[in-house]
């Protein structure tokens, strides 16, 4: 079969994803002049991920696999999984490759870290220690163990990591902006003279130049040196918004609250409605709100699996997918341009409904078996939710707000592993916020019984109060499970090892000068 050809004929207006296992496949290990190499057939996949279609992409790597000797698809395919943030497809795959495939240490890495990203974190620790005994001087390496064990509570286990894997690489910039929140107040000086030599390295990129930046402000603040703490904050920022790289949030701003409008004229009735196999509960905020803490104390006291902010839905819209479900596209207006997004009013009636609903409780089985109940922080739930809400019944929304100029601060200290966009500058969070709000306040109302709104403030001044509205709330009794490990590395995880306290309440006024003027505060504003 000629490979140019058949890539014309899978690519061609391919605009709903096809069914996978109904995909004409080229032939891709030969000696004729028409067939390709694996390494031919990578590039084309590869530039197929560039155009969105990931089916494809993924069709094309596993036959790859399939047929090579070595594993240079194989490879390439978890490397696309961990991209796209396929997890469980990650998981599935890896566990299909034939056991001399199982060994390849590229393979394992991106294993663990799709299993990370998956809530799985003992067996991520496993795969990684997999890894680190064959790759022993491998710093990266010890610093995605050192996070998976910090997670879990093992502060002291995730110091030692760390401190080994600055010995091994002096100037690892994760591991120097780490051990700026780890290592003993003696030991400060020491980094902020490694993160100072690091930042001036020539060539340096981006990316490791903005950590360095987030790393010295937290040295500072470790020695209580607020004004230099601001200062470098500023210049994090500043270099970050103008550095960042990914989805415009104000094109998704308008494409979220597209859909949420939509959703919300459409009404539902009680019959139509399904119980999912598990009860789940998700938390709506915005990135510093304390979904962390909350999730954690709610987790230990009425026994619900932690899943943090792995993203349920966009898993089961995988799955939905590859099993030959499409939605329609249809075009909004975006700053005069059109973007395409799917019609996910589809969603809400037979049959593409309750396919999606078999394809979600596939997620959630595979993601917290054994339990009865899950809750979950994505932060996709403030668009997601309403979607959900309208199909499946035993599902509830505990909305947590903050004071928007202390979640400012909060976001403003915090270096993401990826950016949103919007969290780089004061005045982007405060329309951020103003955006949120709105949205969130168009379907809310919706669902009287099944959501419950939660201040930050109240539930960490008065947190058995509060947690006796979220038992009332959830119909259930108390369990008092005991501290779960957490299941996903967020900006928070030094944070959330800490027992509940008021001290980040008012926070902001130490920092006002970094609210610039928004927020209703008095400083003068100018751009960060």
């Amino acid at each position: 079969m000629k490979i140019r050809a058949t890539l014309a004929s899978m690519t061609k207006n391919n605009i709903s994803p096809p069914k996978v296992e109904m995909l004409p496949m080229p032939k891709v290990i030969g000696s004729s002049r028409d067939l390709i190499s694996n390494k031919e057939l990578v590039e084309y996949a590869l530039a197929e991920e560039k155009k969105t279609n990931f089916l494809i992409t993924e069709r094309l790597l596993l036959q790859g696999s399939a047929n090579e000797e070595h594993t240079v698809c194989a490879a390439n395919l978890m490397r696309f999984y961990t991209r796209q943030q396929w997890n469980r497809e990650a998981s599935l795959f890896f566990h299909s490759l034939p056991k001399n495939k199982k060994t390849n240490v590229s393979i394992r890495l991106q294993l663990g870290l799709n299993l990370i990203n998956y809530g799985k974190i003992d067996e991520a620790i496993e795969s990684l220690n997999y890894c680190r005994i064959k790759r022993p001087s491998s710093a990266p390496l010890l610093c995605h163990l050192a996070r998976c064990y910090g997670a879990q509570g093992d502060i002291s286990k995730a110091r030692k990591l760390f401190e080994a894997a600055v010995q091994l690489d002096p100037y690892n910039i994760v591991a120097l902006r780490e051990m700026t929140h780890l290592c003993k107040d003696e030991d400060v000086s020491k980094y902020i003279n490694l993160l100072n030599v690091k930042i001036r390295q020539p060539n340096l990129p981006d990316k490791q130049k903005v950590t360095c930046l987030f790393g010295l402000a937290k040295a500072f603040q470790r020695i209580n040196d607020i004004d230099s703490e601001i200062e470098f904050l500023k210049k994090a920022n500043k270099f970050a918004r103008k550095t960042q790289t990914g989805p415009d949030f104000r094109a998704q701003r308008v494409l979220h609250r597209n859909t949420v409008r939509s959703i919300s004229k459409r009404t539902i009735s009680e019959s139509e409605l399904t119980d999912l196999e598990k009860d789940i509960v998700l938390i709506v905020c915005l990135p510093r709100s304390g979904a962390s803490l909350l999730e954690r104390k709610i987790s230990a006291v009425f026994g619900l699996e932690q899943t943090g902010e792995s993203d349920l839905y966009n898993s089961a819209m995988v799955e939905f997918n590859r099993q030959g479900n499409s939605l329609s596209l249809k075009a909004i207006d975006v700053a005069g341009s059109k973007r395409l997004q799917p019609d996910y009013n589809e969603l809400l009636s037979s049959p593409k409904r309750d396919d999606f609903i078999r394809s979600y409780n596939r997620i959630l089985a595979d993601i917290a078996p054994g339990s009865t109940g899950l809750i979950n922080k994505s932060l996709g739930n403030a668009w997601q939710a309403p979607v959900l809400m309208k199909m499946m019944k035993n599902m509830k929304v505990i909305t947590l707000t903050r004071d928007p100029r202390d979640l400012a601060i909060s976001a403003l200290q915090a270096n993401f592993e990826a950016g949103h966009g919007y969290i780089y500058s004061a005045a982007d969070l405060e329309s951020q916020i103003e955006h949120h709000e709105a949205m969130t306040a168009i379907w809310l109302d919706q669902f009287p019984e099944r959501v419950l709104p939660l201040r930050y403030e109240d539930f960490v001044s008065n947190t058995e109060f509060y947690l006796h509205k979220v038992s009332s709330f959830l119909n259930t009794e108390r369990k008092n499970a005991g501290e779960q490990k957490a299941v996903t590395i967020t900006s928070s995880i030094w944070q959330v090892q800490n027992k509940i306290h008021q001290a980040s309440v008012a926070k902001w006024k130490k920092y006002e000068p970094l609210l610039e003027g928004r927020f209703g505060t008095d400083s003068q504003s100018t751009e960060l």
